[in-house]
C-alpha cells in the first residue's frame, strides 16, 4: 500500500488547532521528577517489548512499515512531545485486529488490523490514540490507582502454555497491556483527535476506524471478562462525536473511510464520466456550452455534497420537461440529461435517466449497508 498525502480538506486541521495545543518545552533539567518518570517508562517499555517480541513475529513489509513509520512519526512530530523515543512495529496474525502501546513509547499493531485499516486517516486515529496513552504516561497512572495486572505478569500470560490464556491472549495484549481505565480511554481518544489534526490527517477517521470496529465486534464485548473495564464501542463512538462538533470538524465519513468518493474522467469513448469509487454513475457528452468534463466535474462537487447529507433511496427523483430530464436528490437539482447524453449512451432519453436513477439509488443503499 502507498503512502498517501492527506487529502487538502485535512491539510486545514492543522490550522485550525494552532494555539489550542501546548506542546512540551524542553527546558527541564535532566534530573526532572518528569523525565525520570519518562525514563522510568522507557526501562519499563523496553522490558516488556522483549517479551512482546518473544511471543509474537514482527511482519517484514518495507511498504507496509514505511507506511506505519511515516504516519506514526508525524503524528509524535505534532505532540511537541520529545520525552520519549517512539518505535513502531508490525506483528503477526496471531496479535489479531488488535494495536497496542507499551510504556516508553514502544507501539503495535497487528498486521490484520492495518489490512483493515481503510484510509491513512483512520490509521494516523489509531496510532494517535496509542501515541496519546505513551504521552499522558497511562500506565504509570493506572498502576498508582492500583492495576492488578503489571507488565511482568502480562508476559507470563503471553509466554503460558494455558489453553484460555493463548485463546484470549490478543484481547489481554489490546486491554490488559495497561488495563486502562475508561476515563482513560475517552482521554486518549480526545487527546489523538489534537494530534491527528495538528499532523494533517482528517481525525473523521478515528470515528469511522471505531464504528468499524464496533460492527465486527458486535457480540464480543459482553462475552469476554477482559472488557470490562474498556469502553464499549458505542460510548467511544459518542465521545469521538462530541469532540468532533466541540471544535467544529465536519464529518465526511466518506472521506476519511475512503469510500463512496465522487470522481469524474474523460471518457474513452467520448464525453466525460461520473464515478462512485470505480463505478459509472453518469456518462455524459458536451452540452449547453460546456465541455462534458466541466459538466461531469460540476456534477460530481454536487453528488459529494448529497451523500454527505445521508440521503435515503426514496430522495432520488427524475423528471422531464422539454425533452431533458434533470435528476434531484433530497429535493436539489443534481444533473439535467438531454438528447446528447441519450445519444452517447447509445440509449433513449427515458432508459438513460432510469439507469443513472437506478445506479445512484444502488449507491445510496450501499452507504446505508456500510452504516449500519
Amino acid at each position: 500500500m502507498q503512502v498517501q498525502e492527506p487529502a487538502a480538506r485535512s491539510q486545514e486541521f492543522e490550522q485550525d488547532l494552532h494555539g489550542s495545543l501546548k506542546p512540551a518545552t524542553n527546558n527541564q533539567q535532566p534530573t526532572t521528577p518528569t523525565d525520570r518518570g519518562a525514563a522510568e517508562d522507557t526501562r519499563t517499555g523496553k522490558a516488556a517489548a522483549e517479551e512482546v517480541d518473544k511471543a509474537y513475529k514482527a511482519v517484514k513489509d518495507p511498504v507496509m512499515q514505511a507506511r506505519l513509520e511515516e504516519i506514526g512519526n508525524r503524528l509524535v512530530k505534532a505532540t511537541g512531545d520529545t520525552r520519549f523515543e517512539f518505535h513502531f512495529k508490525i506483528l503477526d496474525e496471531k496479535v489479531g485486529v488488535n494495536a497496542f502501546a507499551l510504556p516508553g513509547g514502544f507501539i503495535y499493531i497487528g498486521v490484520s488490523l492495518m489490512r483493515q485499516l481503510r484510509t491513512d486517516h483512520e490509521l494516523a486515529g489509531v496510532l494517535g490514540h496509542e501515541i496519546a496513552h505513551v504521552i499522558l504516561r497511562h500506565s504509570k497512572k493506572q498502576q498508582e490507582q492500583g492495576s492488578k495486572y503489571s507488565w511482568y505478569a502480562l508476559a507470563a500470560l503471553i509466554l503460558t502454555q494455558d489453553a484460555r490464556v493463548a485463546t484470549m491472549s490478543s484481547l489481554l495484549l489490546m486491554d490488559k497491556t495497561s488495563t486502562y481505565s475508561i476515563e482513560m480511554e475517552k482521554e486518549a481518544d480526545k487527546t489523538a483527535i489534537g494530534y491527528v489534526m495538528t499532523a494533517g490527517y482528517d481525525p473523521v477517521g478515528l470515528l469511522t476506524f471505531l464504528e468499524q470496529l464496533s460492527k465486527s465486534a458486535s457480540g464480543l464485548v459482553d462475552n469476554m471478562g477482559v472488557y470490562q473495564t474498556h469502553p464499549y464501542s458505542d460510548e467511544r463512538i459518542a465521545l469521538v462525536k462530541q469532540e468532533l462538533a466541540a471544535r467544529s470538524i465536519p464529518v465526511s465519513w466518506r472521506h476519511a473511510g475512503g469510500k463512496f468518493i465522487v470522481t469524474c474522467k474523460k471518457s474513452d469513448g467520448g464525453g466525460a464520466e461520473v464515478l462512485v469509487d470505480d463505478r459509472t454513475i453518469l456518462h455524459l457528452a458536451d452540452a449547453d456550452g460546456k465541455s462534458a468534463l466541466q459538466r461531469a466535474g460540476e456534477i460530481s462537487d454536487r453528488l459529494n455534497t448529497a451523500l454527505d447529507g445521508t440521503p435515503q433511496m426514496r430522495d432520488v427523483e427524475a423528471f422531464t420537461k422539454d425533452r431533458k430530464t434533470t435528476i434531484v436528490i433530497a429535493g436539489r437539482d443534481l444533473a439535467t440529461l438531454g438528447p446528447d447524453d441519450a445519444a452517447l449512451a447509445g440509449k433513449d432519453l427515458q432508459s438513460t435517466a432510469d439507469a443513472a436513477v437506478a445506479s445512484l439509488k444502488d449507491v445510496i443503499w450501499r452507504m446505508i449497508l456500510e452504516r449500519w
